[in-house]
């Protein structure tokens, strides 16, 4: 399943929810530039790796200071590559 990176989802999306996904963000318009990177950058390892824990791995090396990437992180990689989510801590 392929995530909606359109600008008017993303637009509507940022409002609500990907601000807390950043450390101290301050609600500049940036943010929505930053958050399709991340889903570009997302898209683009989903395709590189072969596991959920790859993909999270190679996720937390390019953002580190995302904000709870044990949930949100790890249910986007357990999204992307169903059927091989497993985790190890």
């Amino acid at each position: 399943m392929r995530q909606n990176t359109s600008p008017e989802f993303l637009d509507k999306v940022w409002k609500a929810a990907f601000p807390g996904q950043i450390p101290d963000n301050d609600d500049n318009p940036r943010i929505i530039e930053e958050t399709r990177q991340y889903i570009r950058d997302l898209d683009r390892l989903a395709e590189a790796t072969r596991t959920a824990q790859e993909l999270y791995d190679k996720m937390l090396e390019l953002y580190p200071n995302r904000v709870n990437p044990w949930w949100a992180l790890w249910s986007s990689v357990r999204a992307v590559k169903s059927g091989n989510n497993q985790h190890s801590s």
